[in-house]
């Protein structure tokens, strides 16, 4: 138990790396369909753990495999570099399925409580570390606890493996409830273990989430304890299980009590996947792994998809219905076969369970009793420095996923506002950490989030100031493009409010259309107030044709007004100017520059501007 609950704290940890720089290093050179089958490889390669146990031995395969695991683990962990990373991350994930299989063959009791609990330290760690998972920072804290997984992992597999009495799998029928790992592992990277997610649907701030998620998740691994102690109690936990799911749509809705309804869904998927694998927590039928290795494989993969199909549609409530539906499916499937079996009791050590448990309590009160969003000062002066930097998600120059660098380049310039582009929240293909939380309360500025592509990517605006905001999408959208929106915020100066539009525009090729009909919305924005900053990436030049719209309502460019040359885009030679602060009436622009940065692929723009 120990052992498969370390293996997937890692796995999850790793596919997150995996699906990020898989996405950035190579989605702009292949085709979609090439990026999906380069991403699926090591998700279907769980099906060769058949053909791997057989040929070594289930119990050595084990071994072999959880050492590999954390070998892989901790060279990723340590390495700097985005390719090694990207095939290490790969290597590790096919590790993770082998491991699930081995140990779905060898130990079989306990193997949902194991997943259980690794998805709960996995949530405990990303609350910790404010959603930044471990192999993403070389924080010393982050490094102790990698290290101590992979130790915990290697330890664990050994004695697990002397502890074996017997190896075998169910019949096939009764593997295919390992399909179920499928939506609940898809259901866990996007609502129950995503704290921006769950912040977006129901309005709460971070330490409300963490303390519901955390209570969520710790009672659900009391009852799928439950469920491998007492086996009887198995279908009608299920039961409970599949009605507590009902929480997703109050959840989804953002409906009153949006942290109750956290903490019943976390509970629930739970249960349900304790209800799903039951049918291997009983005497194996025969001596093979193939079965096994197909039924996780494909439950893997379904995974994936589902992920993917999350980006591709951006409007994920059917897709969240479908796997949750799903996920009950099985759950029920499931413990209906373990009715019509004699499955006996497992014999679990406490230990882990109240340390996993307790600790993730721990870390998700402490969260609800301390957070605090940063407060803004009451009145900025009449000088004020703006910057604008599209941060890519967080992926610089060289590809290399580095937040912190973000900050530092933000630091440098001390401005009093900042608005940043291609900002995401969870995204599982761009770190899945919540960059516009994590950068918050870096740097000590207050936020407005402008979600444009689903509820977790979009513009971020960030003031020392205090500052009420609104968000908008654009109706124009090109197909098979990110949706692109805006985001605005008022700061009151010593000289009046002044009105801060932070946007992003269609890139395509050949739709100046698009755009031309975006900065006419940012203008139906701009009318509420004057004077206004409109400031972003708007990928075309300050004066081309579809943003004269702007030009005509009296904005200027403020580098451009000073002759300071705007290039910006590539960052290592750039030859576009693309990014831009255009200033209304009223604003007088006094200095500006370019910074270089290499923490994107674009250069960030700070202007000094005065209200007069």
């Amino acid at each position: 138990m120990v052992a498969i609950a370390c293996a997937t704290t890692i796995g999850l940890e790793e596919i997150r790396v995996f699906l990020s720089y898989l996405v950035w290093t190579e989605g702009e050179a292949v085709s979609r369909t090439t990026l999906g089958l380069l991403a699926a490889l090591p998700f279907a390669g769980a099906a060769l753990a058949g053909l791997f146990l057989t040929r070594i031995g289930p119990r050595r395969g084990l071994l072999l495999s959880a050492v590999w695991l954390a070998i892989g683990y901790l060279a990723e962990h340590s390495s700097d570099l985005p390719i090694a990373d990207l095939l290490l991350s790969g290597v590790c994930v096919l590790l993770w399925g082998w491991f699930l299989v081995g140990a779905l063959v060898t130990l079989r009791r306990g193997t949902a409580l194991g997943l259980v609990i690794g998805s709960s330290i996995d949530l405990a760690l990303r609350l910790a570390f404010f959603t930044v998972d471990l192999p993403w920072t070389s924080d010393p804290l982050a490094t102790a606890c990698a290290v101590t997984l992979a130790v915990l992992l290697i330890w664990a597999a050994r004695g697990a493996v002397f502890a074996t009495e017997s190896v075998g799998e169910p019949t096939a029928r009764r593997a295919v409830t390992l399909l179920a790992l499928g939506p609940w592992l898809a259901i866990g990277f996007l609502v129950t273990g995503n704290p921006g997610q769950l912040m977006a649907r129901t309005g709460s701030d971070f330490g409300t989430i963490a303390g519901a998620a955390a209570v969520g998740y710790a009672a659900g691994i009391s009852l799928v304890l439950g469920m491998t102690t007492r086996p009887l109690m198995a279908p009608g936990l299920t039961l409970l299980g599949a009605l507590g799911a009902l929480a997703f749509i109050p959840l989804w809705l953002g409906w009153l009590g949006g942290p109750v309804w956290v903490a019943v869904a976390a509970t629930s998927s739970a249960v349900l996947l304790g209800g799903a694998l039951r049918t291997f927590e009983g005497p194996a039928t025969r001596p093979s792994a193939s079965a096994t290795a197909i039924g996780l494989s494909f439950g893997l993969v379904g995974c994936l998809g589902a992920l993917y199909l999350t980006y591709a549609v951006y409007d994920s409530v059917p897709l969240v219905a479908g796997l949750v539906l799903a996920l009950v499916t099985m759950g029920i499937v499931g413990a209906a076969l373990t009715l019509m079996a004699s499955d006996t009791a497992a014999d679990v050590s406490l230990w882990p369970i109240r340390l996993s448990s307790s600790a993730l309590l721990i870390i998700g009160l402490v969260q609800a009793f301390t957070w605090a969003a940063p407060a803004g000062l009451d009145r900025a002066p009449s000088e004020l420095t703006v910057m604008t930097y599209n941060i890519r998600g967080g992926f610089g120059a060289d590809d290399r996923w580095d937040l912190e660098r973000i900050a530092h380049a933000i630091e440098l310039e001390n401005p009093d506002v900042v608005v940043l582009e291609e900002v995401t929240r969870g995204w599982v293909i761009a770190s899945g950490t919540d960059e516009a939380l994590w950068l918050t309360r870096r740097l000590g500025m207050q936020m407005v989030f402008g979600a444009a592509a689903g509820d977790l990517h979009g513009n971020v605006l960030l003031s020392r100031y205090r500052v009420d905001g609104e968000s908008l999408r654009y109706s124009a959208h090109v197909a098979a493009a990110l949706p692109r929106g805006a985001v605005s915020g008022i700061v009151q100066t010593e000289r009046g409010p002044l009105l801060f539009i932070g946007t992003h525009l269609e890139h395509t090729l050949g739709a100046e259309d698009v755009r031309r009909s975006e900065a006419s919305e940012l203008l139906e924005l701009a009318a509420k107030l004057r004077p206004a900053v409109i400031f972003g990436d708007f990928n075309a030049e300050a004066v081309a044709p579809e943003l004269q719209p702007l030009r005509e309502a009296g904005f200027a460019d403020g580098a451009g007004s000073l002759g300071v040359a705007g290039l910006t885009w590539p960052t290592q030679g750039p030859v576009r100017s693309i990014d831009h602060i255009f200033v209304s009436q009223g604003l007088r622009a006094l200095t500006a520059r370019i910074p270089i940065s290499l923490g994107s692929d674009h250069l960030p723009v700070v202007l000094r501007l005065e209200r007069l």
